[in-house]
C-alpha cells in the first residue's frame, strides 16, 4: 500500500493481545492480515499470569515457561509476517493493564483483541480485558470475534450429539 507524498502513514504498527492461547491464532491472524494490507509491523503480545516462586507450569518453572512461550511466539510472529514480525512476552497479574501499556511503549497504532467474555451481559459487567483495554488504549482497538468458532463447534456438537 502506497502513502501520498509527505502524508504520514496510517497504520506503522499493529499489536495483537493475547492472555489465552485458545483465542490466540484468530486473533493473531486478523491483526497479520489487517498488517500486511497496511505494509506494518506486527507485535504479537502474549500475557501470562506470574506463579509462586519455586512452583512449576507444566513441569517447568517459570523462567523456563515464559522463554518457551516467547520462543513459540517469535517464531508464529516470523510465519506470520516474516520480518515485519516480531513477538512480546509480559508476566502480569492485570492482563488488562499490561496489554495497555505494552501498547503504549510499543507505540502501536492498532491493537487487535479477542472479544471473549464480552457475550454474556454479566461477564461485560465484570469488566472483561477486552471492555477495559477498549475503553482505556490510547490507540485504535479492533474486537475479533474469538467466540464465533467454538459456537458452532458446541452446536454442532449438540446437533450430533457430541461434546463440544
Amino acid at each position: 500500500m502506497s502513502t501520498l507524498v509527505g502524508t504520514p502513514r496510517l497504520v506503522g504498527r499493529v499489536m495483537a493481545a493475547t492472555d489465552k492461547p485458545s483465542t490466540a491464532d484468530r486473533v493473531s491472524r486478523w491483526a497479520a492480515s489487517l498488517a500486511e494490507r497496511f505494509e506494518a509491523e506486527l507485535v504479537l503480545l502474549q500475557v501470562l499470569m506470574p506463579g509462586e516462586p519455586g512452583i512449576t507450569v507444566l513441569g517447568r518453572n517459570q523462567a523456563a515457561h515464559v522463554h518457551l512461550a516467547a520462543e513459540e511466539l517469535r517464531r508464529l510472529a516470523h510465519h506470520l509476517a516474516g520480518e515485519r514480525g516480531r513477538a512480546r512476552i509480559v508476566v502480569s497479574t492485570d492482563p488488562s493493564t499490561a496489554i495497555i501499556d505494552a501498547a503504549n511503549t510499543e507505540g502501536a497504532d492498532v491493537l487487535v483483541i479477542g472479544n471473549g467474555g464480552m457475550r454474556d451481559r454479566r461477564e461485560l459487567l465484570r469488566l472483561s480485558v477486552a471492555n477495559r483495554v477498549s475503553h482505556a488504549a490510547e490507540c485504535t482497538v479492533v474486537l475479533v470475534d474469538t467466540a464465533r468458532t467454538s459456537g458452532v463447534r458446541r452446536r454442532l456438537g449438540k446437533l450430533f450429539g457430541q461434546a463440544a
